[in-house]
């Protein structure tokens, strides 16, 4: 339930849970050169956040809150500078949840998702954020919908990544394999696929490739690395040791040269809050 991300020198994570049922809206932000903590809070108290980072601005997206046992979707993004130490806010054109959101030099591109997990639909939609004017625009659509995805951006084009294309508790439901890789500003398409199927797979530009963490079907962490460059795949193999802990894969992030993962269990998982450096 904790939602993170790193910018500069500074890891944020939002809290999310304090206990079953009860939202917190505390954020601690850790300074990686001072080794120092501070706390802050979020307008509004929510968990299962979506963070993104556009310069020194964190943002953290949408979520979910109780109202007694009842189980609601936020329309609220918080933003946070890191400079500044400073709160805004805006809002999400629609409640919805499970989408997936990458950042490019000055645009938050929103992709997919649902408005309920349970019976759906998905969505193909694509909703733009402009941080020059602060306001939310259609981007077009995905050629298919799907949530419980992945995104990144990397040399002017955007890759959504495996997930769901139907509900749940639905029928005929699938992880998908499938990566549409679309150019800033077109409405074409092309095709890419995973070794394997993948759900909440975890994507991040490294040294001019794309390295995919994704969870198949069976909770096995596997790692695929995409030179765009040379449309080459490689598949690493997750250490046996690690693989356990990896299942509960929930964030990744850069800080300098280095990698890091974040594993995370749910609200029963015996697993702790754990930060992995990962080396090639």
């Amino acid at each position: 339930r904790v939602s993170l991300v790193a910018a500069g020198n500074k890891v944020v994570f939002a809290v999310g849970f304090k206990v079953q049922n009860k939202n917190s809206a505390r954020v601690d932000v850790y300074d990686l050169n001072t080794k120092s903590w501070t706390t802050t809070e979020l307008s509004v108290p929510r968990h299962d956040i979506t963070t993104a980072v556009l310069g020194d601005r964190v943002f953290f997206i949408g979520g979910t809150y109780f109202q007694g046992t009842k189980r609601l979707l936020s329309k609220t993004v918080d933003i946070y500078s890191l400079y500044t130490n400073t709160w805004s806010t805006s809002s999400l054109p629609n409640e919805i949840e499970f989408f997936a959101v990458s950042a490019t030099e000055s645009k938050l591109y929103l992709a997919g998702g649902t408005y309920n997990y349970d019976s759906g639909p998905t969505e193909n939609g694509v909703m733009i954020y402009d941080a020059t004017t602060g306001q939310w625009q259609s981007g077009g659509q995905m050629v298919k919908g799907k949530y419980a995805h992945g995104s990144a951006y990397l040399n002017g084009k955007l890759y959504w990544i495996g997930g769901f294309d139907k509900p749940v508790f639905g029928t005929g439901y699938e992880p998908s394999c499938l990566i549409e890789v679309r150019a800033i500003g077109s409405q074409n398409s092309e095709f890419i696929n995973l070794s394997s199927e993948s759900i909440h797979p975890k994507a991040i530009p490294f040294n001019g490739k794309l390295i995919f963490f994704r969870k198949d079907f069976i909770n096995e962490t596997i790692t695929d690395i995409y030179s765009p460059a040379t449309n080459v795949w490689t598949t690493c193999a997750v250490d046996a040791g690690a693989a356990v802990k990896l299942r509960s894969l929930s964030h990744t992030f850069i800080s300098g040269n280095k990698l890091f993962l974040v594993t995370t269990g749910d609200l029963n998982s015996e697993l702790p809050l754990e930060i992995w450096r990962f080396e090639f």
